[in-house]
């Protein structure tokens, strides 16, 4: 696969993929608040997520044959948007604003976003080496044959 036709072809639907598995992820935290999951539901809820994350980003980069180093990107930036939000917390500590609230210790939250600053680390460092599998695996291919080359003649046809 030619690099346009990756930007064209695959990295769409790439960065589809690395979506749904962020939106997934912020969803089933988001399901659990309104139903008014216990506070180590929710807590347990996240770092499963977080986990899930890394699961799907790890997959990818290292068990697919054609590794993909843009869903370990929007994985980053997915966690990355969460260490933003749980910097000062405003939103998780006002009553006013919460469905389900609680309120949460402060190493509590601390421990999260640093959790998740560390697994964005790891999607970097995850998408660089899906970038390096991708272009040491294009580089190994040896080129396709043009058109009619190294194609056998039927048998009962003449050469």
């Amino acid at each position: 696969m030619s690099t346009s036709e990756y930007w064209l072809l695959r990295a769409p639907f790439s960065l589809h993929c690395g979506w749904i598995v962020a939106a997934t992820s912020l969803n089933i935290c988001v399901v659990a608040d309104y139903y008014k999951g216990p506070p180590e539901v929710m807590l347990a809820l996240a770092m499963f997520c977080f986990a899930g994350i890394a699961v799907i980003v790890t997959v990818f980069t290292f068990a697919s044959p054609k590794a993909d180093p843009i869903i370990a990107l929007v994985g980053c930036w997915a966690l990355l948007g969460m260490v933003s939000e749980l910097t000062d917390a405003e939103k998780l500590r006002d009553a006013t604003v919460r469905w389900n609230y609680f309120d949460w210790p402060q190493y509590v939250i601390s421990a999260v976003r640093i959790t998740a600053f560390l697994l964005s680390l790891l999607c970097i460092v995850a998408a660089t080496v899906a970038t390096a599998r991708r272009v040491c695996f294009s580089q190994k291919r040896s080129p396709e044959p043009a058109l009619g080359e190294g194609v056998l003649p039927r048998s009962g046809t003449d050469v």
